[in-house]
């Protein structure tokens, strides 16, 4: 619940600042401003008078100057965590990541920022938030619909929330294509070894285990 007002409020932080941007300053401008950020501090996750730095706290345009090396650390951050398993801090990190982009006037652009939808839908597969994944993967795809690898987690997110037969409409359409053009990873490929993670990661209950064991024979065939 927390990180849904969360992303309110940075998605009202630029609605502010782009109107900012058109009109002159004015009092009422900036006591809203500093409500949002106020508020932003409240509710950004492990937040608390000790760890918000000066920078963060000072002044209202404090928080909306942050450089896009904060932004790519957060990013690194996130994807080091996920590799580490670290699902929850890796998430953490992501969100903060789209924070940044979002209230500094987009340090990256609608293509890049996809990425960040990219890893935030396979993150949450591992916290079972399967309809969080579900929504960031749709929000990849608005971006860019050619990211077969969102749209395979898409796939997974589905299934995971009992949706088979939307599940295996996308399964079969990508069950011959490639995923990663890194490292060559056909979809299929994919979709096994995250299977074999996500069990693991205790992240497939018993309940669901009969969808997925239906959709490895699919991939097999």
């Amino acid at each position: 619940m927390k990180k849904t007002a969360y992303l309110l409020i940075a998605m009202l932080a630029i609605s502010v600042n782009s109107i900012a941007q058109q009109v002159q300053p004015t009092e009422e401008n900036n006591r809203l401003r500093t409500i949002i950020v106020n508020l932003h501090i409240k509710l950004m996750p492990g937040a608390s008078s000790e760890n918000v730095t000066p920078a963060e706290t000072t002044t209202t345009d404090s928080m909306f100057s942050y450089s896009f090396d904060d932004l790519k650390t957060n990013y690194r951050l996130g994807t080091e965590n996920y590799d580490q398993k670290n699902y929850i801090e890796a998430e953490k990190y992501l969100l903060r990541a789209l924070e940044i982009n979002v209230l500094n006037q987009r340090l990256l652009n609608d293509s890049q920022n996809v990425y960040i939808y990219g890893s935030l839908s396979d993150s949450y597969l591992y916290t079972k938030e399967y309809e969080k994944a579900e929504q960031s993967a749709i929000k990849g795809l608005s971006i860019d619909d050619t990211k077969v690898y969102i749209k395979a987690n898409l796939a997974t997110a589905m299934l995971l929330q009992g949706r088979y037969k939307e599940a295996e409409k996308i399964f079969l359409e990508l069950k011959g294509k490639t995923c990663f053009d890194s490292d060559g990873r056909t979809c299929v490929e994919a979709w096994l070894d995250d299977f074999e993670r996500l069990e693991k990661a205790d992240a497939i209950s018993e309940n669901q285990r009969e969808n997925v064991e239906k959709i490895r024979q699919l991939l097999s065939k």
